[in-house]
C-alpha cells in the first residue's frame, strides 16, 4: 500500500492564495483542498479556521512580526536609523500585502471578518504599534511630538503612498532613498528639542 502524499504547509498556502485571489474570501476550503490535492480536514490540521488560512495565504500574518520589529526598536540605537530600518519592514510588507488584499476586495466579496475588526486590520495594528514607539521615544527624551498618533498615521500614509504608486508607476525612487528622505522630513519636527 502506497504512502499517503505528505503536503507542506507552503503547498496548502499556495493553493489557498490562488484560489482566494480568484475568487475572494467567499472561496470553498473544499475548492483549496481539490487544488492542493489533499482532503478538505488536512487542511484544517494547519489551520483552526479559514479565516486563519485566509489571513496567512495573503501573507497578513506578517503583522506580527512587524509589529514585533517595531517594539523591539523602543530606546535602543538610533532612533532616526531605527525609523528608516521600520519604514523599509514596512514597505516590504505592504507590497506584497496590497496587491493581494486590492484583488480579494475587486471580487466585491467582503474580507473576513478577522480582518474588519479595528483591532485585528493590519494598518491599525501598524499605527497602534509606532504609536506605542513614539510614546516610549517621547519619554526617554529621544523624540519630541505632541500627538505621537498622528506622527503614527502620517508615516504609515506616507509608506503606502510610496507602494501604492510603485504598483502604478516604475517613476518613483528606490525605496530606500525614499524612506531615508521620509524619516528626514519628519525628523525635522520630531527631533528633541536639544538637537534643533
Amino acid at each position: 500500500m502506497a504512502r499517503p502524499r505528505k503536503i507542506t504547509v507552503e503547498q496548502i498556502l499556495n493553493a489557498a492564495q490562488a484560489i482566494f485571489l480568484e475568487k475572494g474570501f467567499g472561496a470553498s476550503t473544499q475548492e483549496i483542498a481539490t487544488k492542493a490535492g489533499i482532503s478538505e480536514g488536512s487542511i484544517f490540521k494547519r489551520f483552526a479556521t479559514k479565516e486563519e488560512l485566509f489571513i496567512a495565504a495573503m501573507g497578513a500574518s506578517k503583522i506580527s512580526s512587524v509589529t514585533s520589529f517595531i517594539e523591539a526598536t523602543a530606546g535602543q540605537d538610533d532612533l532616526r536609523e531605527n525609523l528608516k530600518k521600520i519604514g523599509l519592514e514596512m514597505v516590504d510588507f505592504i507590497r506584497e500585502l496590497l496587491p493581494r488584499m486590492m484583488m480579494v476586495r475587486s471580487k466585491g466579496v467582503p474580507l473576513p471578518p478577522m480582518l474588519m475588526q479595528p483591532s485585528k486590520a493590519p494598518p491599525v495594528r501598524v499605527v497602534k504599534a509606532l504609536t506605542e514607539l513614539f510614546e516610549q521615544e517621547i519619554s526617554l527624551g529621544r523624540m519630541r511630538c505632541s500627538h505621537p498618533e498622528t506622527i503614527a498615521m502620517m508615516f504609515l500614509g506616507a509608506v503606502m503612498q510610496y507602494v501604492f504608486f510603485v504598483q502604478a508607476s516604475a517613476q518613483l525612487p528606490d525605496a530606500e532613498v525614499y524612506i531615508d528622505s521620509v524619516v528626514d522630513v519628519f525628523w525635522g519636527s520630531i527631533q528633541p528639542n536639544d538637537e534643533t
